[in-house]
């Protein structure tokens, strides 16, 4: 199953048992966002360079404790 299919609960508990980082998170949810975005066109720019560095970010605080 696909990142993007669990509930928030589902990825709380991945985060929290250290299963997945924020990074791997952003990156599943940007690639499911470049692969519909095309026919739904809901987002007019997504800034995916300012996405990533800011899980990188979370992670190392979350990781620090």
């Amino acid at each position: 199953m696909s990142l993007t299919e669990l509930s928030a609960l589902e990825l709380l508990e991945l985060l929290v048992q250290k299963k997945t980082t924020s990074v791997e998170l952003t990156e599943a949810y940007l690639k499911e966002i470049a692969a519909q975005d095309k026919r739904v066109g809901a987002f007019l720019r997504v800034d995916t360079d300012a996405a990533l560095q800011c899980a990188a970010q979370i992670d190392q605080r979350r990781f620090f404790f």
